[in-house]
């Protein structure tokens, strides 16, 4: 984050999204009136990369529809709980170099929510044969021209053919580049109540791919 955060109380923050230290859903409503500031300070110090906001879910849910879908790098596990669909995550910053580059950059690494399966995405897609596929902030694998990405990071042109959509929400900041942006048709979708880690809020997104 470019921008240097200010350091104040957010417990009345905390106090409204985590519950026993787990992220949860909440009404656009409830934390509309926060600063930018205090929610990525939020977001900064819980390791957390996209509020789940009652909205958000009611969108993503529309655009499942009846299709088998799985959420990949879920993370907390906040968002795939909430649409009732199973969640996987490679779950890299477990890994000990990975916590070690995390603590040079002195930020929290994630915690990953217990009923999340440890699985790559490609197998992910393989083992539970989705139609969609959801995801948030994840970040696209590291290949040569590429400016965001990292190299346990997700292929996402693997989903070629083998999904019909991939719903992916993001900030165009980090995630404006994806290479998949250049192999399948999407659509964007901006809304006040997409709520992420990035102080630049007016630039968070859907996408909404059809990789058919």
């Amino acid at each position: 984050m470019v921008t240097e955060l200010k350091k104040e109380d957010i417990s009345h923050v905390e106090g409204i999204l985590l519950r026993d230290g787990v992220l949860q859903v909440v009404d656009y409503e409830r934390i509309k009136d926060m600063t930018t500031n205090q929610l990525c300070l939020f977001c900064v110090k819980h390791a957390v990369y996209q509020i789940v906001t009652t909205e958000l879910v009611d969108f993503i849910r529309t655009e499942i529809g009846t299709k088998k879908a799985i959420e990949i790098g879920g993370g907390n596990g906040c968002l795939g709980r909430a649409l009732g669909i199973p969640v996987t995550d490679l779950k890299a910053q477990e890994n000990a170099d990975v916590r070690a580059m995390y603590a040079l950059m002195q930020q929290p690494v994630i915690t990953y929510g217990q009923d999340v399966v440890k699985m790559e995405a490609m197998d992910a897609i393989s083992s539970y044969g989705p139609e969609v596929v959801v995801s948030a902030w994840v970040t696209q694998k590291w290949k040569p021209g590429i400016k965001h990405g990292f190299d346990r990071g997700v292929d996402e042109t693997y989903y070629k053919g083998r999904i019909e959509k991939y719903i992916f929400v993001g900030n165009q900041g980090p995630h404006g580049d994806k290479v998949i942006m250049k192999q399948f048709p999407f659509k964007k979708y901006q809304f006040d109540w997409l709520v992420s880690r990035s102080w630049y809020k007016d630039k968070n997104a859907i996408y909404v791919f059809d990789t058919k």
